[in-house]
Order: structure tokens, then sequence, then C-alpha cells
């Protein structure tokens, strides 16, 4: 594989073209593993000199070259390649060409510097072990549990600017608690859940900064764990009259009767953490909310069916919006 050619040819999108189709075989697509070539945005091409040569994303950090050396323990070469075309050959080679987000669990870190920690750097070969183990859901007999969540991330590049993401769905109502739970609870839905459903999650998710993000999704909970968002937010256990939730790395715990209060959508209890993390060789920051709005555990003769609405009562809007309508 004559590497030199490559290199002198790169500038042009033909030329990259072809280095990326002649850089081939099982050998060399191993040389770095799929969560390295996603988090510092990479592909091999070959040897050159004692150097590892791989195409880079274009707005790759500067201290990645030293990082993935440090991590890989031999002296490497990055190549700046034309970044669609890295995109391209890292969901082909690495991701099965599956999107990105659900393929590969990417190391997070406490400090926006991490680059520069050789520990650091060594983690970033490695997927995130972030899946906690699976847990038997213990609940009353004869009651189901209701959790209301929100989710509020604002994601920010610290290195360049990147393509914003917008995804918007329908946000409706998975169900509404009446008295607390107390009283029941209202299914927006044709037919009732099944025997195996322990559990109904309404799940608010807003994304913000770097990528734009609505929806409200309910889901249906047979077993634990329940990514809420992976790894960092997850729902741990459910026993008894409590739910543990995994906040990043740590567990919070929230009883069952607690609802938020007063208008804003007011959680009945919150959390908040900041991480950073290494993707297509830019850092970025994320700041993570989870809001729990509501936990009830609700005895299933209580629990009816209704036609689902698409329209939202002023005070629904204030709960998963977070909003402090104005009452006329």
């Amino acid at each position: 594989m004559q590497i030199e050619r490559f290199i002198k040819d790169c500038g042009s999108l033909g030329g990259q073209k072809r280095a990326l189709a002649e850089a081939k075989g099982r050998e060399l697509r191993e040389a770095i593993t799929p969560a390295a070539a996603l988090a510092f945005g990479v592909v091999p091409l070959g040897e050159h000199g004692g150097s590892l040569v791989l195409a880079a994303v274009p707005g790759a950090h500067p201290d990645c070259e030293a990082a993935l050396s440090a991590a890989l323990g031999r002296p490497v070469a990055l190549v700046r390649f034309d970044e669609v075309l890295i995109r391209e050959a890292i969901s082909r080679l690495y991701l099965g060409s599956k999107p990105e987000g659900p393929a590969v669990d990417l190391q997070t870190f406490t400090a926006p510097d991490f680059l520069r920690d050789a520990g650091a750097a060594k983690a970033l070969l490695s997927e995130k072990s972030g899946a906690l183990p699976e847990e038997e859901i213990r609940l009353p007999d004869g009651r189901m549990a209701f959790l209301d969540l929100r989710v509020h991330s604002i994601l920010k590049s610290l290195d360049v600017k990147r393509r914003i993401e917008f995804a918007q769905t329908k946000s409706m109502l998975p169900f509404r608690l009446e008295g607390n739970g107390k009283g029941g609870a209202v299914l927006f839905r044709e037919k009732p859940p099944s025997d195996d459903v322990k559990a109904i999650i309404s799940q608010a998710i807003f994304y913000d900064g770097d990528e734009h993000v609505q929806a409200v999704v309910s889901v249906d909970l047979t077993k634990l764990p329940h990514m809420i968002h992976p790894s960092e937010l997850q729902l741990a256990g459910l026993a008894g009259k409590e739910a543990r939730l995994w906040v990043y790395d740590r567990i919070e715990t929230v009883h069952a009767g607690r609802r938020g209060r007063g208008r804003g959508g007011r959680p009945a209890a919150s959390w908040e953490v900041k991480y950073y993390f290494l993707r297509f060789g830019a850092r970025f920051e994320r700041t993570l909310r989870l809001d729990v709005l509501a936990f009830a555990l609700v005895e299933r003769s209580k629990v009816r069916l209704a036609k689902r609405s698409d329209r939202l009562a002023p005070a629904d809007l204030d709960r998963v919006f977070g909003l402090d309508l104005a009452r006329g």
C-alpha cells in the first residue's frame, strides 16, 4: 500500500475516495476500535514510516493525534479528509451502517481537558460500560407504577461549529393521574397494557444547544434497567414504594406519592449533571437535568382507558413543558 501517494493525493475528493476504498482488510480495520473510530473521527489507511496513518475529520481537535498515539502506544499520523467521507466510512466499517447514536456508548468525562489525560485517552478506545445489571420489578400486589419524567439536555460543542440536528414528534400525553394516583389513572390508549407491564413511563424530552429534539414518549415497562438517556440516566429499580434512578455516577431515590407542585411544572425531584465527551474529533459539553414530575402506585382496578386527545390542557402544558401559562 503506497501511503505516500495517498497523502499526496488527499487534497482531492477523488484521491480521498480511492484511499478509503483501498484501505481494506480485517487487520487494518482492527488497528483501532469502533469506539475510537467514532470518538476521534478516524479511519486507518495503512502503515508509513512506523506510524499508523489515519484519515481524520478536518475539525479534529489538535490534541487528538497525541491522545490517540498515547492510547495505542505507537506513533500515529492524521491526514485530514472530507468529513462526509469519513462519517460514511466509519458507519460502513465499524457501525454496520447503523445510526451512530445507539451503536456505540461513548466514554464521558468530568473535565473538558480529558484529551491531555493519559488514562482518559486510553478509555476512549473502548465503549462506556454504562448498562446496569437487570433487576426484578417488585411492586405491591395489584398495583402498577406510573412515572412522569422530563429530561432537558443542553449540548455545546467546545471546538467547532457542528450541524444542528432537529427532530420533533407529536406531544401526546400517555396518561393522567387522578388525585396523585389515589383516585386512579387514565390511560390514553385503545387497549389496556398486558399483564407483564409493571410500570408506565411518560418521558418528555427536550434537547437544546447544538441539537434540537422535542418529544413525549410512552414506555410500557416490563423489565429493568430502563435507559432514560443512555447511559447517564437510567431507571435502575422499582421495589415497594421506591423508584431508584441512576444519575451519571450515583443512585437517587424517590418515593411513591411524590408530585410536583405549582405552576411551571415544578418537579417532585430533580437532579443535574454535566459531562464531556469526544465525537468525530470534537469535544462536547452536555448538561442533563432529570425531573421526576410524579411517581405513583395505582391499583390496576383503578386504571381506565380514554380516547387519546391531541390537545393538552393548560395544566398538562405547565407540567410537561415546564411552562407557566397565564390564566384568563
